[in-house]
């Protein structure tokens, strides 16, 4: 291995790398920063280690090095903002010094910037010659821009999974150029950066939870936009398939059946709701936040008693259904409150329709999960916009 030994005040450029005589495996040192595209396109590179005093790597060192196969990040490296290798086909190990303190590497070779309590917070770089297969661990809340910036060929990747709702944000270019056919964002997504998935040419389906792309359009990442530059360069039928929660009420939660008032957890395929069959009950955890509707904050005895359900459930109030977040701003008493994460139910009737809670009317889940269940409109509110006078 040949050593390159700088001054800690030095940038190691790509002039710097031609002047070595390109070496098939390198380890630098006293380098304060080690520059963008420093071995650009090329194919002799095999391993490089990033050794003591070497503490930033700007932008992609490693640009379409076809045959690097492995990195070692030394123990000073303190900055990191980006996958560093793009269109690197032959990359299988990153290994990171254990006395680095910014820094980890898990099982599958997968670089991370830590967070407090060592948490791996970020994704900064994947080995796309480990798997073609990637599940992101419940701990990420960022991926970082070029963190898996792929080759639209069969060295790329074919699937993504989001473990759970940790993820926030996912950064330029971060799954550009895969060969996934769909993927399901989590539902804590609150930004996707512009060309996050671009030229993903066998994309089809973009699977979103109707909230997150509210939240997304909110922020100017109009995902829901096909045309967008989010996805830009994807196949022309590419279809955007609005999730709606499966979340309502926590457990306890009385629900007015025709065979009684049965608490929502324990309702099952025996029950029916208005003549109407019980298909499914759906559960789902880790909400930080609830609506609670207090006792008579609607009108007289409606709720009943007080009643917490999901931010997003519809809710029958002065002749239309609106969503259960909405009615903080018409009603004072109603507050969204903090909820501790535990499993909140839902029904799923035969049809799009109504179930009585507490006396509030609130929709069931849609049997489809598109856009038609935000604006489905069922023969029971018509009855119940009738015989109501809240």
């Amino acid at each position: 291995m040949t050593i390159i030994t700088g001054h800690p005040t030095e940038v190691f450029s790509l002039n710097d790398w031609l002047n070595a005589e390109s070496p098939p495996s390198v380890e630098l040192r006293k380098f304060n920063k080690i520059d963008d595209s420093t071995w650009f396109s090329i194919s002799g590179i095999v391993s490089v280690v990033f050794g003591t005093g070497v503490k930033e790597l700007i932008g992609h060192p490693f640009d379409n090095c076809p045959n690097l196969t492995s990195v070692h990040i030394g123990p000073d490296v303190n900055k990191i903002d980006q996958g560093f290798a793009i269109l690197c086909k032959s990359l299988t190990t990153i290994t990171v010094d254990p006395s680095n303190q910014f820094f980890h590497v898990d099982n599958l070779g997968i670089l991370y910037k830590k967070a407090l309590g060592n948490d791996l917070h970020t994704m900064l770089q994947y080995p796309f010659a480990r798997s073609r297969t990637l599940t992101i661990p419940p701990t990420v809340k960022h991926i970082a821009p070029y963190f898996a910036y792929g080759f639209t060929n069969n060295d790329s990747l074919t699937s993504v999974i989001f473990f759970n709702d940790s993820v926030e944000t996912i950064g330029s270019y971060a799954f550009a150029n895969n060969d996934f056919s769909s993927i399901e964002f989590p539902n804590s997504i609150t930004s996707i950066a512009s060309t996050a998935f671009h030229r993903c040419y066998n994309l089809a389906t973009v699977f979103i939870l109707q909230t997150t792309a509210d939240i997304l359009s909110a922020n100017g990442d109009a995902v829901i936009v096909p045309s967008t530059d989010t996805f830009r360069g994807t196949t022309q039928q590419l279809s955007i398939e609005l999730i709606y929660p499966p979340s309502c009420f926590p457990v306890g939660t009385p629900v007015l059946t025709d065979e009684g008032i049965i608490n929502i957890e324990k309702l099952n395929s025996k029950h029916r709701i208005q003549g109407s069959s019980i298909v499914k009950i759906t559960r789902s955890a880790g909400h930080r936040y609830i609506i609670n509707i207090p006792k008579n904050s609607l009108c007289l005895n409606v709720p009943s008693c007080d009643t917490k359900c999901s931010l997003e459930h519809k809710i029958f109030y002065q002749g239309v259904m609106i969503k259960a977040r909405d009615l903080v701003n018409r009603c004072a008493p109603v507050r969204k409150v903090p909820h501790d994460g535990t499993a909140l139910y839902n029904v799923l009737l035969d049809h799009h329709g109504v179930m009585n809670v507490n006396n509030l009317i609130c929709e069931t889940l849609h049997p489809q999960r598109t856009s038609t269940y935000a604006h489905g409109r069922t023969q029971s509110q018509k009855e119940l916009k009738r015989n109501t006078t809240c």
